[in-house]
């Protein structure tokens, strides 16, 4: 942890690039690459972050209920990072899309990681980071935009909507191997009442990026997210639960680095369905590059 973290002691940070260039990109690396820093770029350097660009990081611990029976960094971690971005440059005509990465450390294997998002199309009128909360389970984009970024993203997987779980189960951060892997079907990040008021809903002085501005001023030590879990589909009788809670180890602040090369693999949603069929028709599957979406599970929007 240490090492990473001294790559980000800087507190610059980052731009928005222009994001036609993701369509020259190969999405396949954000799903099958290693390693906590950006995959290289096709002629030199590193990816492009084309989403996701602009962000505050800081070091956090997942506290896990006592009775959470989920395996592996389920049941606690002490070190991870956690990256909290907007999805695309606010505007007047782009409103806030908070986004979340979470990555725990773990001796001797690769991190553990997830993102999750309250909307593809943001949240109209409501600049307060912590208004909602998000899943690592999204609902089918609405405008024209974002369904052609859905578009790019099919090229990788079918299930473009969500990632999978699985591997915040199969290890503990000491990197021992669960006997039992077992993880559920969708998380839920909700603000906590640590911060969820702290910041207005209304744009303050126009300024659109006010939310880079507003997370390092988040409380040194707050608990951020109290993290909920869907055990299985609604539709299967799935309930939820709090399994844990994210907590700040300290402060957030602004990175260059991270901003351009602090990585968080996307894990497919299909390693879940080999090991839960019964999940199949309430996975919100696309086809590779199509337009629609066959099986629409929405995430829980609050």
């Amino acid at each position: 942890m240490s090492k990473l973290w001294a790559m980000m002691s800087n507190n610059d940070m980052g731009k928005f690039p222009v994001i036609a260039g993701i369509f020259t990109e190969d999405m396949d690396p954000t799903f099958d690459s290693k390693g906590d820093a950006m995959p290289k770029g096709k002629v030199y350097g590193t990816r492009t972050k084309y989403i996701h660009s602009v962000g505050a990081v800081g070091k956090v611990k997942f506290v896990a209920e006592p009775d959470s029976p989920y395996s592996g960094v389920f049941q606690g971690a002490d070190y991870g990072l956690i990256r909290l971005t907007a999805a695309a440059e606010p505007s007047k005509k782009q409103p806030l899309a908070p986004g979340i990465a979470l990555k725990i450390l773990r001796d001797g294997v690769d991190s553990a990681n997830v993102v999750a998002l309250f909307d593809l199309d943001g949240q109209p009128d409501n600049w307060n980071f912590f208004a909602h909360a998000s899943w690592n389970h999204i609902g089918a984009p609405d405008n024209v935009p974002a369904k052609v970024l859905a578009k790019k993203f099919a090229e990788a997987t079918s299930y473009i909507q969500e990632v999978s779980l699985k591997n915040f189960a199969t290890h503990d951060q000491n990197g021992l191997e669960s006997n039992d892997i077992k993880y559920p079907f969708s998380i839920g990040f909700k603000p906590s009442d640590d911060v969820k008021d702290l910041f207005p809903t209304e744009l303050q002085d126009d300024d659109y990026m006010s939310y880079i501005k507003q997370l390092p001023t988040v409380p040194a030590d707050s608990t951020l997210y109290d993290i909920y879990a869907l055990d299985q589909p609604k539709e299967l009788g799935g309930q939820e639960v709090l399994i844990g809670k994210v907590v700040l180890d300290g402060s957030l602040k602004t990175s260059k680095w991270a901003d351009e090369n602090l990585f968080f693999k996307h894990e497919r949603v299909s390693d879940d369905i080999q090991d839960h069929a019964d999940w199949a028709p309430y996975e919100a599957k696309w086809g590779k590059g199509s337009w629609g979406c066959p099986f629409g599970y929405s995430a829980q929007k609050e």
